[in-house]
């Protein structure tokens, strides 16, 4: 069954996966199970009538993916030579005795490396009879064909006859089947020059390279002999960049260089650093190169246990981290013109592209190398403190870019992964060993305000990325925090109070945006992530103060957000738990007014694509013949909180019902604005007037329809009715909530008439009254919960300006019905502002209110 998976070449799904976990599997119960399996295997073989040539190959496909000591190698090289001359007629199965022969010996010096060392040591010879089968297959090898199958295979036999090898190379004069032997080994250093053979001959050398990584200098063993006469020849053949040797597919053969590079670089690190090395990373060197290079550091790095006398991945930090964090660097830098070569159609271009995509793979490579030995991605020599900090700081930016700007998911997580793992504590203290504390802020703030400055600039973020970035941000921050109390005593360097300002007043403005998505998850982590803030500011009370981090400000009300991070009774009731602690945001800072300034931006925007959606969609019913009533005449059913007295107003239109009038445009609308359709961009996204809205019924209303449609970013209009609803709603109440760090700014300002806040409570005014009774009410009811109080004078002076048009000069009251919807919506936010449990505070600011009430009755 095991066999079976492992055979099959049309799995549909998991392919690779079910074939790795079966090896595995059949791996792990040989260990114990090994006569049971090879028994019943051995009379297959020494039976060729009795099973098919499929069912042959199997059994010897099976045999290499055992779990065999040298004991077991024994018995199977014994068994193969009772078995392999009743296959002398089948070139097919001949081959696959000849493959299966050459694995099973790697596998087992790999996963029983000592055992090999040991009969090395001793100059002996595995027993099992592999100097008879050599014979055999040196007799079997009499074309070109048949060498490039047997002669791996013979090489690997030699290599387990550790003293017959001792012989030959020792000068001794060969006899009997030695001759066959001495004159194989001399045939395979002829072959290197000879164009036929050269790739078998090289794959023969570069297993003898690697078998002579298993013996010490200090030990009198062939493969040390046989390997420096090699050396030369294999390296100049399989590093030629202009006639690169080829595999089977007709693909250069990078595994044979892997395995050349990697046994040279146990042989002799230094000569292989200074030469190889530095052949491989230079800028004339194919990329494929590269890949060899990275693969072989890889191989290092997965290397599980050493031998004594073999370098490791350690020896390489010195001379090749800085070397590889630059081609990282780099390659990520010319991603940059990636989405621009993609449409590319011209030669050059796609040729260009092509190499960018190699690069990927390459960067791939190395993300998997740092996050194996993340000491490799750090290491710094100290002698200059400046330049390794540099270089640390551009590596982790350069990771923030790989999971920031480009839209390749697979590079997007593993970048992201590696960040967290550099941020952990232990690997934070290697980003400047000489000042671990001045370094962590040095090289924190410049990340931090990179992945915020992204969240804060960019609109078009999908939800999944969104809560993606968020998430890692969230882990960057517990990891700081928990590097902090490491170094609690240590106090921040003065250099690094405004960078570290800077930086946290660019996380208060990318978490107080996000704290009002209409994801509720992102919203959960950007209230975590406020909690860590606060977290911070509680490991390092005693050093700082508001002038060295911009949440501190607001420490008190921010810290109430801890609740808000825990989605437990749905997203209104989260948004709940944030606008109420919003409305205790007091202290006016640049970075929180940044926030509400951004947020005006998008609410804008989102208000005009909610009206937009309104208008077609009584637009289409009209023009479809459906019965859709004049909503500007609904009234809302409910009507909360409004008083059944309206004044003279309302007494007057209970009489005589007036005729709708046209809504009168707003005073201060652009003349002469450009309609035509515009791009989507910076200025784009900050939003038009959503008040010159075409009416629907007018003529040619699908048209002007479409012309509003054009000033609204196509992300936006992708969105369905009710995201776009819910998102505009978050926007709203957050800008309520937070509108009393507006009004500060505002007076810091000297009291501006063009400010955003006296702009969106106007807005907020005309909309009391739309026609569209779903914003109508959202916007009444969120004005009489959200609203901070210290915003209530402001709203009230705007209201007062709204009623005192609706006399005219005699001071008779305008009988309109607009007029009489927004009297009615004014009491109905009073009402919910009144009804609110107020603290001593917010009653206070009641105050303002008291003769209100003689001006619309």
């Amino acid at each position: 069954m095991i066999m079976n998976l492992i055979t099959q070449k049309e799995i549909k799904f998991y392919h690779d996966e079910i074939k790795k976990t079966s090896k595995e599997i059949l791996f792990t119960i040989s260990s114990s199970n090994y006569a049971s399996i090879i028994t019943p295997t051995s009379q297959c073989l020494l039976s060729p009538g009795s099973i098919s040539e499929e069912d042959t190959l199997k059994q010897l496909h099976m045999i290499q993916l055992l779990n065999i000591n040298a004991e077991n190698l024994s018995g199977i090289i014994k068994r193969i030579c009772v078995a392999i001359p009743h296959h002398q007629k089948n070139s097919k199965i001949q081959y696959a005795f000849a493959h299966c022969i050459r694995n099973i010996i790697w596998s087992w010096i790999n996963n029983y490396p000592m055992e090999f060392v040991g009969l090395c040591q001793a100059g002996g010879r595995l027993p099992g009879r592999g100097e008879k089968l050599f014979n055999v297959l040196n007799d079997w090898a009499s074309s070109t064909k048949s060498k490039s199958h047997f002669w791996p295979a013979q090489t690997m036999l030699l290599i387990v006859c550790p003293d017959i090898m001792l012989k030959i190379t020792q000068g001794s004069k060969a006899s009997g089947d030695d001759i066959a032997k001495e004159e194989f080994l001399n045939l395979l250093k002829e072959s290197l020059r000879v164009n036929k053979l050269v790739d078998v001959a090289l794959m023969c050398c570069v297993d003898l390279y690697k078998a002579s990584t298993f013996v010490s200098k200090g030990d009198t063993s062939a493969l040390r002999y046989i390997v420096p006469g090699l050396e030369s020849d294999v390296k100049e053949k399989l590093f030629d960049a202009k006639s690169p040797i080829k595999n089977s597919e007709g693909e250069v053969n990078v595994t044979l260089m892997i395995d050349c590079l990697y046994s040279a670089f146990l042989l002799n690190s230094r000569k292989v650093m200074k030469g190889l090395f530095a052949t491989c990373y230079s800028t004339e060197a194919p990329l494929y190169f590269k890949e060899v290079l990275l693969k072989c550091f890889l191989l290092l790095a997965n290397k599980k246990k050493s031998l004594p006398w073999n370098p490791t991945i350690r020896d390489t930090f010195e001379t090749e981290s800085s070397k590889v964090r630059g081609l990282f660097n780099n390659y990520v830098r010319d991603l940059a013109q990636i989405e621009t070569l993609k449409a590319a159609t011209d030669k050059k271009g796609r040729v260009k592209y092509e190499r960018i995509m190699k690069q990927v793979d390459l960067i791939y490579l190395i993300l998997e190398l740092f996050q194996k030995v993340p000491e490799f991605a750090l290491y710094s020599d100290d002698k200059n403190k400046a330049v390794a900090l540099d270089e640390i700081a551009i590596l982790l930016t350069s990771l923030c870019s790989c999971f920031l700007q480009f839209s390749i998911p697979e590079l997007q997580q593993r970048a992201a992964e590696l960040l967290v793992v550099l941020h952990q504590p232990n690997n934070v203290e290697k980003w400047c060993p000489t000042d671990k504390v001045e370094g962590f802020w040095l090289t924190s703030c410049a990340v931090n305000s990179l992945i915020t400055d992204f969240l804060i600039t960019e609109q078009n973020i999908d939800t999944v990325n969104l809560e993606f970035i968020m998430s890692i941000l969230e882990k960057i921050f517990i990891s700081r925090n928990e590097f902090l109390k490491k170094y609690k005593n240590v106090k921040p360097e003065k250099n690094t109070k405004k960078l570290r300002f800077n930086c946290s007043s660019k996380i208060e403005i990318a978490l107080l945006v996000h704290l009002c998505s209409g994801e509720p998850v992102v919203c959960s982590i950007c209230s975590r992530c406020v909690n860590l803030m606060c977290e911070e500011l509680d490991i390092l009370t005693d050093y700082i103060d508001d002038t060295d981090n911009a949440i501190a400000s607001n420490y008190n009300a921010y810290v109430q957000l801890k609740s808000a991070g825990h989605l437990k009774t749905g997203r209104q009731a989260q948004q709940n738990t944030i606008r109420a602690m919003l409305r205790k945001v007091e202290n006016y800072t640049n970075s929180n007014y940044r926030a509400w300034e951004e947020t005006y931006k998008r609410w804008n925007i989102y208000t005009q694509a909610l009206i937009y959606n309104e208008e077609k969609e009584l637009l289409e019913s009209q023009l479809n013949n459906v019965n859709v009533p004049n909503q500007s005449n609904v009234r809302d059913s409910s009507k909360s909180g409004s008083s059944s007295k309206t004044g003279k107003a309302g007494k007057k239109h209970s009489k005589k019902p007036s005729k709708l009038k046209k809504r009168k445009k707003d005073k201060g609308k652009d003349k002469g604005k450009d309609k035509s359709k515009v791009s989507e961009d910076k200025s784009k996204l900050e939003g038009n007037n959503f008040n010159n809205l075409p009416e629907s019924s007018s003529k040619g209303g699908r048209r002007n329809i479409n012309a509003l449609g054009d000033n609204i970013p196509n992300f936006v209009l992708a969105l369905s009715k009710s995201e776009i609803q819910y998102q505009w709603r978050n926007y709203l109440g957050f800008l309520l909530s937070m509108s009393a760090v507006a009004l500060k700014n505002e007076k810091a300002s000297s009291g501006s008439s063009n400010s955003l806040i006296q702009k969106f409570i106007n807005s907020l005014t005309k909309l009391l009254t739309s026609k569209f009774i779903n914003i109508r009410e959202t916007i009444k009811k969120d004005i009489g919960n959200c609203i901070s109080p210290y915003s209530y004078q402001l709203l009230l002076q705007t209201f007062q300006k709204s009623i005192g048009k609706f006399f005219d000069k005699s001071g008779q009251v305008l009988v309109v019905e607009e007029n009489t919807l927004f009297v009615e919506q004014v009491v109905s936010i009073l009402k919910i502002i009144f009804e609110q449990n107020q603290d001593q505070v917010y009653t206070e600011n009641l105050n303002v209110f008291n003769h209100f009430d003689d001006l619309i009755m």
